[in-house]
């Protein structure tokens, strides 16, 4: 780990830019051709270390499964028409930018008006493309869960794994804090076992399988 020259937080020693603030923490001063180097470099460790791998089952305890926090997000069904009705949207909502932009190239107006306009409907487009493809891949995940059956999911980038109870979508968090970086630890799933996983440093992790946590959940659920 090395600590950050602007912010003083600690990151992952291979990085040269600090996660947190940006600050570049080289051991000297680097060319235009060199910061790129980094950069790239920097981004492809941080990818990396995203998800779980191989390496990380293989060298994270065993978790205490009461540092899981079951809260229900939202009715089941109505989720799944949330996510149909923002892709619908985003669609038809895509269409007439698509129909606007075209009418505004066709008709006798200034020209840098027209690149305005032709931007700024291609820049609609490209969000209401990430929102259909976000919803969407929601939707078919949604699909797949079955009642009862305690398998989790990342649904939503925004919200930890999920899974469904009844009529009931509830969302996996954790208010515990890493015993080695005292900050905040975060759920990850893979292969239906959930990682408590450190905000600051991947490497620090706990696991938890699911004999454990399904026990655990139903438990919560009824009470």
């Amino acid at each position: 780990m090395k600590t950050c020259k602007a912010c003083q937080k600690e990151f992952d020693e291979n990085l040269t830019y600090c996660p947190f603030c940006g600050a570049e923490n080289a051991d000297k001063k680097l060319t235009y051709f060199e910061r790129k180097q980094a950069r790239d470099k920097d981004t492809q460790i941080i990818l990396d270390k995203a998800s779980i791998q191989q390496s990380d089952e293989e060298v994270a305890q065993v978790g205490d499964v009461e540092e899981f926090v079951v809260e229900k997000v939202q009715d089941f069904k109505k989720a799944q028409a949330f996510c149909v009705a923002r892709f619908s949207a985003s669609v038809i909502f895509a269409i007439a930018c698509l129909v606007f932009g075209w009418l505004t190239v066709t008709r006798d107006i200034d020209n840098n008006l027209k690149l305005i306009v032709v931007l700024v409907a291609f820049l609609a487009i490209g969000v209401c493309a990430s929102i259909f493809i976000s919803d969407i891949y929601a939707y078919v995940t949604m699909r797949k869960m079955n009642d009862g059956d305690f398998s989790i999911r990342k649904i939503f980038y925004s919200k930890g794994p999920m899974f469904r109870s009844g009529n009931g979508l509830y969302e996996i968090k954790t208010y515990k804090k890493c015993d080695e970086c005292q900050t905040n630890m975060h759920v990850e799933v893979k292969d239906d076992v959930l990682f408590l996983v450190c905000d600051t440093n991947r490497s620090h992790l706990y696991k938890i399988e699911k004999d454990a946590y399904v026990a655990y959940f139903k438990d919560k659920l009824s009470k």
